[in-house]
């Protein structure tokens, strides 16, 4: 009976925090806004990277030596383009998810040091660190990765589409 009232406990505090996930991003919107853009650049390579892969077998089918050089060049560019674009973007959005949980953390502990003596004292400070921890860790891995992973997999598909739009049939 412990563990239920426990875990309806726990939901109803993920509950009241899952309305202000967006105020997180919100208040953090350049930083993430940047990521988010990122992302979508560093998938365009992918997508104009494949595309040179393309023209680089048309040469290659076509026996013209000087358009496979030109192309593979061209791909060879792009492909680097993307993975350096790709380190970036990974640095630029470990930064974000650290100041989205800085965030997240300074409301926590602000809630935590508004309660009253005698709820503050129910736990020793160990657990009250222990459960900020564990909830932080946790509101990163079910919202601030999950919410990037998504941005970057809709750029994707979008990148995708314009793709196959671009492909001469």
């Amino acid at each position: 009976m412990k563990i239920v009232a426990s875990l309806c406990a726990f939901g109803k505090r993920n509950r009241s925090r899952e309305k202000s996930m967006f105020n997180y991003l919100k208040r953090n919107r350049w930083r993430v806004l940047s990521v988010c853009a990122l992302q979508i650049i560093v998938w365009g390579l992918q997508t104009v990277a494949q595309l040179l892969l393309m023209k680089t077998f048309e040469g290659a089918i076509a026996l013209d030596f000087s358009v496979f050089i030109f192309w593979t060049f061209m791909s060879l560019l792009c492909w680097a383009a993307y993975l350096g674009g790709g380190v970036f973007l990974g640095y630029v959005q470990v930064q974000t998810v650290r100041k989205l949980n800085n965030t997240v953390r300074s409301d926590m502990l602000q809630g935590i040091l508004s309660q009253r003596y005698q709820a503050y004292h129910k736990l020793d400070t160990g657990e009250h660190l222990s459960q900020l921890t564990s909830e932080v860790e946790q509101i990163e891995k079910l919202a601030w990765n999950p919410f990037f992973d998504c941005v970057g997999r809709c750029a994707q598909i979008i990148w995708s589409i314009i793709a196959l739009c671009l492909i001469d049939w």
